[in-house]
């Protein structure tokens, strides 16, 4: 089915490709909802915020009870700024649906960009009931919790997102956020950790140690 291809495109980030793909299938149906929804994510993927916005807001009007095109929409409107309109989207998003992890995510986002720092948390803390291996709930935690100096919870979280990036062997993910702890433990607030090499040695004692890690 072609609206399956193009979903697997966007999936892959081939986002230019899967833009082709939805822009046909809205000139075959003008009125096929999850197109504009999909299409609309697409945009925002692409950073086209605006159109992105005109999609989801055609999503909605052939289907009012759409909570991913309510969530996009949200997460569009949080980066753009508009932090009431993205929360109050996120809340419908999850009237709708409760257990849409995704909305509890760009809500804490837009929480946290406005300054409501606590609820931002109480958002990602959310998410990681639904699904305890979201490494990006607790790296966006952790930022939060740094912001309100709280450096011994935002080094938990960012081992624990290590933890779960080592055990998907996501090398990358994994080194990057080792990186973050180190810069925790660099900052000038910090000093229960000295120097360089007590701080490496400290930070491959908690990757190796982790239970998580233990195979």
């Amino acid at each position: 089915e072609y609206f399956k291809s193009a979903l697997l495109k966007l999936q892959r980030g081939e986002h230019m490709a899967a833009l082709e793909d939805f822009n046909w299938l809205l000139q075959v149906d003008s009125k096929d909802a999850r197109a504009y929804c999909y299409r609309g994510i697409t945009k925002y993927k692409l950073g086209y915020q605006q159109e992105a916005i005109a999609d989801l807001n055609k999503a909605l009007q052939f289907q009012p009870e759409n909570p991913q095109a309510y969530c996009y929409r949200g997460a569009v409107r949080s980066d753009i700024g508009d932090w009431g309109g993205a929360i109050s989207d996120c809340d419908r998003a999850l009237q709708i649906d409760p257990n849409y992890v995704e909305a509890y995510i760009y809500r804490g986002d837009a929480y946290k960009k406005s300054g409501n720092l606590p609820q931002a948390i109480a958002d990602y803390s959310l998410v990681l009931r639904f699904k305890s291996d979201e490494p990006q709930a607790y790296c966006r935690r952790a930022v939060a919790r740094l912001e309100l100096k709280d450096s011994e919870g935002a080094i938990d979280d960012y081992q624990q997102a290590a933890n779960i990036f080592f055990d998907r062997q996501d090398w990358i993910a994994y080194r990057q956020t080792l990186d973050l702890i180190k810069k925790v433990y660099s900052a000038p607030q910090r000093s229960s950790v000295s120097n360089s090499s007590e701080k490496d040695a400290y930070i491959r004692n908690r990757a190796v140690n982790s239970p998580s890690l233990k195979q």
